[in-house]
């Protein structure tokens, strides 16, 4: 006679069965070395057969930023109002591009690990967690990069540049949580993943990476609305560590306040969802 979950011999626990969030998390840290050996490895094996290797994660966006400035700030002439466009448009343009790489990579975590997944037991939240660090680590270059454009265009070197590497940690924890809850959905919709570039696109151009808020919004409220979008906020935190000006306060309080908030709710959504790649 087949034993129900209520009669298993003391110490036994059903083979799907969810720990307790206290052991769930203590088996994430005994993993902690994965987590960042993984994403090494993965870095140095990503574009090993092209002739430019890993220069790409640099090339990649400093010729979108090209590609941007030629079209919006020449052409166009959305610099108005901004006094170095192209290291105001290299902050919003790797800010947000960062964000928007991290969120979809973790989503897919899941979908794309199936088979690792069913044929290993281990905390399924280590995977967006691991490709949130390899992201993580791919933009540390680029922020490097950053601070080139700025001494290129004559900004100075300012003590504010020292916030860049907590900003960094704070958008990848804002990151993570939202691709928590992306890679959840996405196990049982995967058609999001098809609806997902629409929705970065239509965010992408309510975040001011292309222009100045203050010189092509004239209406005060609908500005301060913009401090809503936690993408504007790291964006704009960004832009005032790299080129100085007034502190931007309610920018500053937005982009912790989606950090710290969205991690562990967007951890709690996922952990609900575990067991993932069941048969």
């Amino acid at each position: 006679m087949t034993k129900t979950n209520d009669q298993m011999p003391s110490g036994l626990q059903p083979l799907h069965a969810m720990p307790p969030l206290r052991k769930y998390v203590d088996q994430l840290w005994q993993r902690r070395t994965y987590a960042i050996r993984m994403p090494l490895r993965e870095l140095r094996a990503r574009n090993m057969n092209n002739v430019l290797g890993l220069s790409w994660f640099l090339l990649n966006p400093m010729l979108l930023v090209a590609v941007y400035y030629t079209f919006f700030g020449l052409i166009i002439g959305t610099d108005r109002g901004v006094d170095n466009f192209l290291t105001f448009l290299a902050s919003g343009v790797f800010t947000y591009s960062f964000l928007q790489r991290t969120m979809t990579s973790a989503s897919r975590t899941v979908v794309t690990n199936v088979g690792l997944i069913r044929a290993i037991r281990f905390p399924r939240a280590l995977l967006p967690i691991t490709e949130t660090v390899e992201q993580s680590l791919a933009h540390i270059p680029v922020v490097a990069v950053l601070f080139l454009v700025a001494l290129l265009t004559g900004e100075p070197v300012r003590l504010s540049w020292v916030l860049m590497m907590p900003l960094v940690m704070l958008q990848a924890s804002f990151a993570l949580g939202v691709g928590f809850i992306l890679a959840r959905i996405t196990t049982n919709f995967r058609d999001l993943q098809n609806f997902m570039p629409f929705g970065f696109r239509l965010v992408f151009y309510m975040s001011g990476v292309l222009y100045s808020i203050d010189a092509f919004v004239a209406d005060v409220t609908i500005r301060r609305l913009f401090f809503l979008n936690p993408f504007f906020d790291n964006i704009k935190l960004v832009r005032f560590a790299i080129l100085g000006g007034e502190f931007p306060a309610w920018a500053a309080l937005g982009t912790v306040i989606s950090a710290v908030v969205m991690l562990p709710v967007g951890f709690t959504i996922f952990r609900r969802g575990e067991p993932y790649g069941r048969a």
